[in-house]
């Protein structure tokens, strides 16, 4: 809602089919998209599949580096969903995304 309620103050309009300056981002569709799997990682009961999927995602970009954030993903789905969503928002920078058919 406070992003909603950012969005509104702005002068120019939002392009929602990513084609403007704020993108959107659902991190189990980007997953997906990328052929990862995109549930059952998240809480505290499902720690081994977030680091197995961490692990996927370094293997399938295999240029990324984490550093420092490697753990902070390892051990937080909000972390690692962040992640996610900064990759996705790079791509749309790029653009190297796929946009949705209007149907």
């Amino acid at each position: 809602m406070r992003c909603a309620d950012l969005l509104a103050q702005r002068d120019e309009p939002v392009d929602r089919a990513g084609g403007g300056a704020v993108v959107e981002v659902y991190p189990a569709a980007s997953l997906k998209q990328w052929g990862l799997p995109a549930r059952s990682y998240k809480g505290r009961g499902n720690a081994p599949a977030l680091g197995l999927l961490v692990d996927a995602l370094l293997k399938a970009a295999s240029w990324l580096d984490l550093g420092e954030c490697a753990g902070a993903c390892r051990k937080s789905d909000d972390a690692f969903d962040a992640l996610v969503a900064a990759l996705t928002a790079r791509a749309a920078a790029d653009p190297l995304l796929t946009i949705p058919p209007d149907d």
